[in-house]
């Protein structure tokens, strides 16, 4: 099967997953704006962890929150979600976005030797105006480009190029909706009245056989296990002492795992 964490913020367990790699996608936005892009995908990219973009419409249609893969011919359900489990995938609830560096897609690793030059182009088309399209390096906006009017529809492109000094990850987005408690009016809306939002997988660049891994991204996630730890040990209600070993042994597991790959990274 495949397993989609729905929610994003919501729910403690979304770290031990993805460190054990349970989890195949993961949701945002899928019943209304809480939460980030930083919380939900960047610091797992960061660690060099493929997080496929992923999304929907919760349980009404309220949006057009959609997550697609491409397809060159008619796909089935098991296709489809090979692609997603791969990254090949792209989450809106308007503008369509396609983006290539180096000429691989999202969910692809480019691999390069320090100094080579990494080339991106990215376009994005919608039926309302998006206003901007953003090109993401290693979770910090590094170019933007302005949407234009063009036949019935607003449409920007984007091509950049830099030299590849360490390795990183890069996707393309539309600037992201506000959070909920810090809604902004202005922000453009679609068709539904929502905030509009646009976000491509990941494509991991690998400079001189290395991987992307942030230790403060690292540390961020162990301080959340180590609150979570508090939160469960404080509240959980346990049929008996086995099922609470269980939970903490997740929790002990993921800990030890990431203070295991900040060691590896030291060295």
């Amino acid at each position: 099967g495949s397993v989609i964490w729905c929610h994003n913020a919501w729910g403690l367990e979304d770290i031990p997953s993805w460190l054990e790699g349970t989890l195949h996608a993961n949701n945002i936005f899928d019943g209304g704006t809480r939460g980030s892009y930083e919380h939900s995908f960047y610091r797992y990219l960061d660690l060099g962890i493929n997080v496929p973009f992923s999304t929907g419409t919760d349980w009404f249609i309220y949006d057009f929150s959609r997550v697609y893969v491409p397809a060159e011919e008619r796909l089935s359900a098991e296709q489809w979600l090979e692609r997603l489990r791969a990254g090949q995938s792209f989450i809106t609830n308007g503008p369509l976005l396609m983006f290539d560096v180096n000429g691989v897609s999202s969910g692809q690793t480019v691999e390069l030797s320090k100094g080579d030059m990494v080339t991106i182009k990215g376009t994005a088309n919608g039926r309302v105006n998006f206003r901007q399209l953003e090109l993401i390096w290693n979770g910090k906006v590094i170019e933007t480009t302005d949407s234009q009017p063009k036949a019935g529809h607003f449409r920007a492109e984007l091509h950049h190029q830099f030299r590849a000094d360490e390795p990183g990850w890069i996707a393309l987005r539309i600037p992201p909706p506000p959070e909920a408690d810090k809604k902004n009016p202005n922000h453009p809306k679609n068709e539904y009245g929502r905030d509009l939002f646009g976000h491509t997988s990941a494509i991991f660049v690998d400079v001189d056989n290395q991987k992307r891994f942030n230790v403060e991204s690292a540390q961020s996630l162990i301080e959340e296990l180590e609150r979570s730890q508090k939160l469960i040990a404080n509240n959980a209600l346990f049929a008996d002492d086995t099922e609470r070993q269980t939970i903490e042994a997740i929790y002990q597991q993921a800990l030890q795992d990431l203070k295991q790959r900040i060691e590896s990274n030291d060295r």
